[in-house]
Parts: structure tokens; C-alpha cells; sequence
């Protein structure tokens, strides 16, 4: 028997593939990479003010950084382990 838990993420994750893999990763990793750089850079201003790192043109090549490094991660590790997780539920 499954727990609620594993009935939300059941719910979820197959909402999740419909999706499919790369709309997934689009939309989930860009979300993940615009938090992080907000973070990052919120976090770097208030602890390392350095004027330069605020220019227009570092601030967008972070930005696309931190986009492209959410996409990956989306792309190969969180699909992969909640695909996992969800294969291992369903064959329970």
C-alpha cells in the first residue's frame, strides 16, 4: 500500500511525462536556473559588493549560465531519478 506521499508524486510525475523529457526540462530548469541566479546574485551583492560584477553584459552571461546549468540538471538528473522513483512505486 502506498502512502499519500507517493500517491502525490505518482500524480505529479506523470503529469511530468506527458511533458515530456525536454518541455520538462525547459520549464522546470529555467525556473530552477532564474532562482538560483537571483540567489547567487543577491547573495554576492550583499556579502562581496564588487561594482564590476553588475554590469549589464556579466549580468546576462551569468544569467544564461545559470539557465543553461538548470536545463542540464533537469535534463539528466532530476528526470532520471524521479523516473526511477516513479518506476519503483509503479512496480510496487
Amino acid at each position: 500500500m502506498m502512502i499519500e506521499k507517493d500517491k502525490k508524486f505518482m500524480i505529479s510525475w506523470e503529469r511530468a511525462i506527458k511533458l515530456g523529457r525536454l518541455k520538462f526540462s525547459l520549464i522546470y530548469g529555467a525556473f530552477f536556473g532564474v532562482f538560483v541566479f537571483v540567489f547567487a546574485t543577491l547573495f554576492s551583492y550583499f556579502v562581496f559588493y564588487n561594482k564590476s560584477d553588475y554590469e549589464l553584459n556579466k549580468l546576462i552571461i551569468k544569467f544564461i549560465i545559470f539557465l543553461v546549468l538548470g536545463f542540464l540538471l533537469s535534463y539528466f538528473s532530476t528526470w532520471t531519478k524521479n523516473n526511477k522513483k516513479y518506476n519503483k512505486l509503479k512496480n510496487k
